[in-house]
């Protein structure tokens, strides 16, 4: 077959990479106006009306918490979870053993002052030999269901704690709404990350962690698309996705910023 006048295979095939939507970088809006920009194995996400930010880094999975009002910037990765989980672990033991020989005092007091003492010091004065914290119940994911929502196939899962219902959620196992497939992985892994860390993070405090987002809680992979909160009533999700090249200055510019180290745990 004869090949039309002027068209070479090498100009064909960049003709064919320019035309595919896949190669562009994404902008995720949320519908609290969140805008989480994606290129390269990086997401950006700027949470409306805060001037901090976080950026998630996918090649060397840690997260940045870029503050530009102060001309700060800090790296939380695994390693450094991990240091403080183990110094916060330690610090529970210690405290224990302090609160349980103030228990042995207070059996000497009065019983009128040792209320009061008790009533004072609140749930400190807990369970004898209480090292560790309470374990919060487990979220455990139900699902529901399938569907198409907002570009993304998404699986509807009911978030239960313990035997509540805490959370409806969709999650998005693969790419939709015309963005990449490396794009979506950046997106996925970011999820991974916040949901190890914010798993830690609940062990680390126990009840003092509050309530946590029930989306990074439960052990289900993927990206949420649409998520209700039946404890406080909010909810949030995509409202668009935007394809196109974006520039590389806003990933890069939290190195121009001084690099703060996560504050240690004090020791005796």
């Amino acid at each position: 077959m004869k090949r039309p006048h002027g068209l070479s295979l090498t100009t064909l095939a960049a003709a064919l990479l320019c035309a595919t939507p896949l190669m562009a970088d994404s902008t995720v809006t949320m519908k609290d106006n969140t805008v989480v920009q994606v290129r390269n194995g990086m997401a950006r996400m700027d949470p409306a009306g805060d001037s901090t930010y976080m950026q998630y880094d996918a090649e060397r999975n840690l997260l940045i918490h870029v503050d530009p009002g102060e001309g700060t910037y800090m790296e939380l990765d695994e390693q450094v979870i991990q240091q403080q989980a183990a110094a916060m672990g330690d610090m529970r033991k210690e405290m224990a053993a302090q609160i349980e020989a103030m228990r042995s005092q207070l059996q000497n007091m009065p019983e009128a002052q040792r209320r009061m003492i008790e009533q004072q010091m609140g749930s400190m004065m807990g369970g004898a030999g209480r090292d560790q914290p309470a374990a919060k119940p487990d979220v455990k994911a139900v699902k529901k269901g399938s569907r198409k929502l907002n570009g993304f196939d998404c699986d509807d899962y009911q978030l239960l704690e313990g035997n509540a219902a805490v959370a409806d959620v969709c999650i998005a196992e693969q790419a939709g709404a015309g963005m990449s497939g490396d794009d979506f992985a950046t997106l996925r892994a970011m999820m991974t990350f916040m949901r190890s860390m914010a798993q830690q993070a609940s062990e680390m405090a126990g009840p003092m962690a509050g309530d946590l987002d029930p989306a990074v809680m439960a052990d289900i992979e993927g990206f949420p698309i649409e998520m209700k909160d039946h404890r406080s009533g909010e909810q949030y999700g995509v409202a668009s996705v935007a394809n196109g090249k974006l520039s590389e200055a806003p990933f890069n510019e939290y190195r121009q910023l001084r690099k703060e180290e996560m504050p240690s745990m004090p020791t005796r």
